[in-house]
């Protein structure tokens, strides 16, 4: 993967005016953050991967690990590659097999240190040096491998022979056609719950095909530095929480254990740093409740299971709104799917403007989900009116 890359636009700069004393916020709309100029790349470079791309950035931000399950084909990888390409770092990517030993990833073993009688590896360019590091095809990676990994995405720490490396290891981002089932899930059970956010890839939707089809996609380039994704970092780790966020948090928590998911300690107290990360992303200067909505990909350990249960749970107690924006955004996709003609784009188009005013008062009233759909409905009606309006 490339480490040499160059710079864009964004949109989502935080709000102005409003001082938080530790956090760096922009004073003037023109200062866009590096953070929001990936955001904005990534939506440039890619079709209907917004979820994947908050997932990511998320991660990063964190300081923690993304797990992409999904069907070959559906732009996981190239997901992990062009975020890696927005970024000046120095990045990793290994394609596992049964057959993968450690030193795919961890370097060789150094044979002049072997000679001296010491068992080191060469890191130079592995996985130990790296910032962003992608593993395609994770599960099937040894039991050898996949403990070496326990520690360094954990600790940010290799141990080299008798020395102990500190790693500069932002975030790892995984990959894999399948959730791992039965003993094959029990075995990888440690590693499975060092990925923080979880999330499965669905194919696009069929009214994005066209989009995907044609529409000439422009490759990701440079728009952040390394110290930029610290800076973000450190930023959200200083953002504070709002006593409604905690009681939601512990209300989202006792819920859940009722519907037999129990959230892990570990994974408890990590779910803090996704949680202001999700706040730093869309701009705010506090934690709210419905930045608690991160839990969604977080909060649940049998993927066949869990899923859809923490998702209610979670967002009735977070965000109550939230289904009535999935299903504006529903009402809007069916809408500019079922064109077929100029006519058929008139009627769509004034059904889709209701729904983007009902989505747009929301979004007034403070629901911060509601500005995704509204730029997601948005995009869908300008690419219905260039297809079937001429416009």
């Amino acid at each position: 993967m490339s480490t040499n890359k160059t710079g864009m636009v964004a949109a989502g700069a935080p709000p102005q005016g409003i001082a938080v004393p530790g956090v760096s916020i922009p004073t003037t709309a023109s200062l866009l953050r590096p953070i929001d100029r990936v955001a904005d790349q990534l939506r440039n470079c890619l079709v209907e991967r917004e979820k994947e791309i908050q997932a990511i950035l998320t991660a990063v931000v964190a300081k923690q690990h993304v797990l992409f399950v999904g069907q070959p084909g559906t732009a996981k990888s190239l997901v992990c590659r062009a975020f890696a390409s927005c970024i000046d770092c120095r990045d990793f990517e290994v394609l596992l097999s049964k057959f993968s030993s450690p030193e795919e990833l961890f370097g060789p073993v150094n044979i002049s240190a072997m000679k001296e009688g010491r068992y080191e590896r060469v890191v130079t360019g592995a996985l130990p040096e790296a910032e962003i590091a992608f593993v395609d095809e994770f599960f099937k990676g040894s039991s050898a491998i996949q403990n070496t990994l326990l520690t360094a995405m954990n600790e940010r720490r290799f141990k080299n022979g008798t020395d102990v490396l500190d790693i500069p290891l932002l975030t790892l981002v995984a990959a894999s056609n399948e959730w791992p089932v039965g003993e094959g899930f029990m075995e990888a059970a440690a590693i499975f719950d060092r990925f923080l956010i979880r999330r499965e890839v669905k194919p696009i939707s069929s009214i994005r095909h066209r989009a995907l089809i044609w529409n000439d996609l422009p490759s990701p380039v440079q728009v952040a530095t390394l110290a930029d994704i610290l800076q973000a970092q450190d930023d959200a780790r200083r953002l504070p929480v709002s006593t409604e966020a905690m009681d939601a948090m512990e209300q989202i928590i006792a819920k859940l254990k009722v519907e037999g998911i129990v959230v892990g300690d570990r994974r408890m107290a990590h779910a803090k740093s996704a949680v202001k990360a999700a706040c730093y992303l869309r701009g705010g200067v506090e934690v709210e409740a419905q930045d608690l909505q991160v839990l969604v990909d977080i909060f649940w350990t049998d993927p066949k299971e869990h899923p859809k249960k923490a998702r209610k749970v979670i967002m009735e107690i977070c965000n109550p709104q939230g289904e009535r924006i999935i299903e504006l955004q529903s009402a809007a996709e069916e809408a500019i799917a079922g064109v077929k003609d100029y006519a058929g784009g008139i009627t769509a188009s004034k059904k889709v403007e209701e729904i983007l005013k009902e989505l747009k008062k929301l979004e007034g009233q403070g629901n911060h989900s509601a500005s995704e759909s509204i730029r997601t409905v948005a995009t869908l009606r300008m690419e219905m009116a260039k297809a079937h309006l001429g416009l």
